[in-house]
């Protein structure tokens, strides 16, 4: 009788904790999109939208980097922007990763342009530094 009992609580317990953490991992992979360049990006209005871009760590650009998002028909817009950094602090070099942030506003098919500017105020020759994703956005 009581290994029928040790049985049942042992398969309970393996069967919730599993479903437990696999609920997990299922809703932080459906919320989060990362945008690809070389594809038409699918994603829900409800989805958060990222970007990963780097800057060198150390260099004259490093505090004044700046991103821009352009999307003509404004259906996107950049929320924010995450910045880390996993080097250590005695470490010299390196780069620091920075997550754009991107919020689907309404429905639709739209081209946006985030532009990369190493220097504050933008020159014209960061202008022509931009990476282009397309992305259909679903109800």
């Amino acid at each position: 009788m009581r290994w029928y009992i040790l049985v049942a609580i042992q398969f309970f317990t393996f069967n919730s904790c599993k479903l437990f953490t696999h609920k997990i991992e299922t809703e932080e992979n459906q919320n989060r999109v990362v945008l690809r360049t070389d594809t038409i990006n699918t994603v829900k209005l409800s989805d958060t939208l990222i970007i990963f871009e780097s800057v060198c760590r150390g260099c004259a650009y490093e505090q004044s980097t700046d991103f821009v998002l352009y999307d003509s028909l404004h259906l996107v817009e950049l929320s924010y922007i995450e910045t880390h950094d996993n080097n250590s602090e005695n470490m010299t070099g390196g780069s620091i990763s920075k997550n754009l942030i991107i919020i689907p506003k309404q429905i639709g098919t739209t081209s946006a342009k985030v532009y990369t500017f190493l220097q504050s105020p933008g020159s014209k020759e960061d202008s022509a530094n931009y990476n282009s994703y397309y992305i259909n956005i679903i109800n």
